[in-house]
């Protein structure tokens, strides 16, 4: 699943923007390049991935913690459902891309 960051997602692939409103194509990388743009790193933790053929159910831990450009503490994290298929390159992409996949109703990112 490594790569630049356009080169994650499929194209028509699937995301979910500002917690959990969905988006696709265009709109998923922008969702996406929003926690990039906030110049934190991100730690992630697959906790499980179970692949068939070129499609995988990826369920990761992450968390963004750390000071953003503008000098705000952020701290963003998320247990992500995610769908990816295996281009034809090779290659994974994510086709569902949903970073608060499985967090409970009501959470509130600080």
């Amino acid at each position: 699943m490594q790569g630049r960051e356009g080169d994650l997602h499929r194209a028509g692939g699937n995301g979910l923007g500002d917690m959990g409103a969905g988006v696709v194509g265009q709109e998923a990388q922008a969702a996406n390049g929003r926690f990039v743009e906030l110049g934190v790193p991100i730690t992630v933790r697959p906790r499980h991935v179970y692949a068939t053929g070129d499609i995988a159910l990826l369920i990761v831990d992450w968390v963004i913690d750390g000071t953003d450009r503008d000098g705000q503490a952020v701290h963003i994290e998320g247990t992500a459902t995610d769908v990816a298929r295996r281009g034809q390159d090779g290659r994974w992409r994510y086709v569902i891309d949903n970073p608060f996949g499985v967090q409970p109703e009501g959470h509130q990112v600080r």
